[in-house]
This record gives C-alpha cells, sequence and structure tokens, in this order.
C-alpha cells in the first residue's frame, strides 16, 4: 500500500463584523489519545504512535501531562524551530488511550510559557491521522460533530468506529450531547443526554457498531450529533474543546483501494451564531481524485451540503 499524505483543511467564512480573532498559537491545548482498531487488530497491536509537534518562534518551556497520572516531560524549545521528540504513552500505568466509549480521566495537558503552535500526529506503519490543535482561548460552547460514512475495506471490520470526545478544561463542566444516529452505549438519535466534567476528563461516544459482513456498514456515522455547554454545579457554563474521527475508514470509490485503513483525527471549532462555517476535510493521495466534505451552520441552522464531492 502506499503512504498516505492527508491534509486536513478547516475553512471558517465569517458573515458578522462581529467576527472573532482566533489564532492556533496559545499556551495551554487539550486533546486525548482518540480510539483506533490498530490497539486490537492488525499485528502487532498497539504499533501506533501519538506524536506532538510543537513549532515555536521564541524559546518555550512546554510541559505536556496526562491527567490523573503522574506522568510528565518537559522539552525547552530554541526560537524558530520545531520538537517532535514527544510521544504519548501507549501502554503500562500512564497509558492515555481511549480504549472505549464513555468516561475517561486521561486527558493531555500541555502548557507553554510563550504562545506556541501544537499539531498531534497518530501513525503506524501506513496509517495515519493529524490534527492542528486550538488552544484554551479559543474553545466553544456548542459544537457539531463532523465524521465520513463508514465505509471499510474488510468484510467483518472490528473496532471501526465512528467517534467524538469533549475534553474539559475547566471543572464543573456540563453537556448536553445530542447524538444523530444509534451510539454504541444505546444513546437513541435525537434524544439529549447529561454528562458532567471536571478539568482533563473526556467523554467519548462511539456510533453503533454494525459489522454485519457489509462493507458500508462498519459503524453508524456520527455527523450532525450535537454537543453544547449547560450551566454545571457552579451555575456557569463552560467552554470545552471537541474532536472526531474514526477508529479506521475506508474513504469510499476510486480512492477505497488506496486509502483502506486510514484514520480519520479533527480538532473540531466551535458553532457561533454569528457565523457561516464551512469545514473543508480533503484527504489526498497521488494518482487519484482528492474529494471534500463540506458541513455548513447557518445561524443554528445546520445543512449537510453534501457528503462527497468530486473535485477535478
Amino acid at each position: 500500500m502506499q503512504k498516505i499524505v492527508a491534509i486536513l483543511l478547516t475553512c471558517m467564512i465569517f458573515c458578522s463584523a462581529a467576527a472573532q480573532d482566533k489564532s492556533n498559537r496559545g499556551r495551554e491545548f487539550w486533546l486525548s489519545y482518540g480510539f483506533n482498531y490498530g490497539y486490537f487488530n492488525d499485528a502487532p497491536v498497539n504499533q501506533q504512535e501519538l506524536a506532538l509537534y510543537i513549532s515555536t518562534e521564541l524559546p518555550a518551556t512546554v510541559t505536556v501531562s496526562i491527567n490523573s497520572t503522574g506522568w510528565t516531560q518537559t522539552v525547552n524549545i530554541p526560537a524558530n524551530t520545531v520538537n517532535a521528540t514527544i510521544l504519548i504513552p501507549k501502554s503500562g500505568p500512564n497509558d492515555a488511550r481511549i480504549l472505549t466509549d464513555g468516561l475517561s480521566t486521561r486527558g493531555i495537558h500541555i502548557v507553554s510559557d510563550v504562545p506556541v503552535a501544537v499539531y498531534a500526529h497518530v501513525y503506524a506503519l501506513m496509517v495515519s491521522g493529524a490534527t492542528m490543535l486550538m488552544p484554551v482561548e479559543s474553545y466553544g460552547y456548542k459544537y457539531y460533530s463532523i465524521n465520513y460514512y463508514q465505509t471499510t475495506s474488510q468484510s467483518s471490520p472490528n473496532d471501526w468506529y465512528s467517534w467524538f470526545y469533549a475534553v474539559a478544561s475547566e471543572d464543573n463542566t456540563r453537556l448536553e450531547i445530542t447524538p444523530s444516529d444509534t451510539t454504541k452505549n444505546g444513546w437513541l438519535p435525537g434524544v439529549t443526554y447529561t454528562v458532567n466534567l471536571n478539568k482533563g476528563e473526556v467523554f467519548n461516544v462511539f456510533g453503533k457498531a454494525v459489522f454485519n459482513g457489509n462493507a458500508d456498514s462498519a459503524s453508524k456515522d456520527m455527523t450532525g450529533s450535537k454537543i453544547i455547554s449547560v450551566p454545571g454545579n457552579d451555575a456557569k457554563c463552560h467552554p470545552f474543546a471537541l474532536f472526531s474521527g474514526s477508529g479506521g475508514i475506508s474513504f469510499a470509490g476510486a480512492m477505497a483501494a488506496n486509502l483502506c485503513n486510514s484514520r480519520s483525527f479533527r480538532h473540531r471549532p466551535g458553532v457561533h451564531d454569528t457565523l457561516l462555517t464551512i469545514h473543508l476535510i480533503i484527504p489526498i493521495q497521488i494518482s487519484t481524485q482528492p474529494f471534500v466534505i463540506i458541513t455548513a451552520f447557518v445561524f443554528r441552522t445546520q445543512q449537510r451540503l453534501s457528503e462527497k464531492t468530486e473535485w477535478s
């Protein structure tokens, strides 16, 4: 299989003079070790790595830690360089991986003494997924998950789940989650469920597995699931981060033969009532056509314009 080159592009088009000025550079970030099928499948199992790439314009001291563990790592990064030495633990007492849906206490925390840009990259021998992290000051109160129709190259795939997770950056974070389809834990589409999180905790939602031998039915697609922050025990709404992706996926059509077993992993921007937000996810493979998924949110109205649009 050829190596995959993937570009994940998020385009935000503002339609209000009050548009917010957000940067991907900051001093504090959160993420988690999103689930993927390689944990338990495709020998040797658990071969993937989660690497952090930290870019800085100024000399920086950056500390990465895993919530509810004693694991921490600090790096000193010279100005105008990128550090790629940090690999997140994937086994043992500091294992940060998300292994199933529901609550995880092991959010990954990144703190810097100067503004930095951070990228997260999950990779194995022939597959990978990556995302640009956004700092805590850019976190929102309302999100929609963007995933992809969950096809597979296998007749009976294991662990090819469509998923999203929310990370709390503050205590007393209360979320209302309305899945767009049936979930692994039995949540029903269109029904709102409430979860409570403290700082560093993560809540994971997996699409219900189908796994019926049909290559087009690996897992329910979680696209369109709504996650909003509501007043918690302290009577305040707290901003949070949302990530969406897949435990394993094959992009359908002409690309399927070349993009089998890919992984999807993206940090979602929040939705604001004064914005028209268009998200473009563009996997690119040499010798085949790229395609783009477009989901638009316009003044409280969600419209999935196209699940798959071919580019020529």
